[in-house]
């Protein structure tokens, strides 16, 4: 596991590669490991939440909008902050490995908001 008291230090994986654990986050859920990877189509970084336990897919924080990649600067990505994901934005801001940096962007359906890997 990678040492999580400096984010910073995280090395982001590359379009293509394997997604990298991040950590494990507490939620009102249960426990969920946190994986950074990027994007097929557009190469954006996306945050992918898994059961610890079993492996699998307990949530996508994030949303993949390839027209609006420009937007992002370096370790951010597009944060899906609603519906069924309003109950993580506590636990993932917490955790300290984030940061919301106030910017948004107006997609089809929702305002999404840009969030940082610190």
């Amino acid at each position: 596991m990678p040492d999580i008291s400096r984010p910073s230090q995280f090395a982001l994986p590359e379009v293509g590669g394997e997604a990298k654990e991040l950590g494990t986050i507490t939620t009102p859920y249960g426990d969920a490991g946190v994986f950074i990877g990027r994007y097929p189509s557009g190469g954006a970084l996306f945050v992918q939440l898994v059961d610890p336990e079993n492996g699998g897919d307990f949530a996508t924080f994030s949303v993949n909008l390839p027209r609006m990649n420009h937007l992002l600067r370096e370790r951010e990505f597009f944060a899906k902050t609603w519906s069924e994901n309003w109950f993580m934005v506590s636990p993932l801001l917490v955790s300290g490995w984030f940061e919301d940096t106030g910017r948004r962007v107006q997609s089809d359906w929702a305002e999404v908001q840009i969030w940082r890997i610190k």
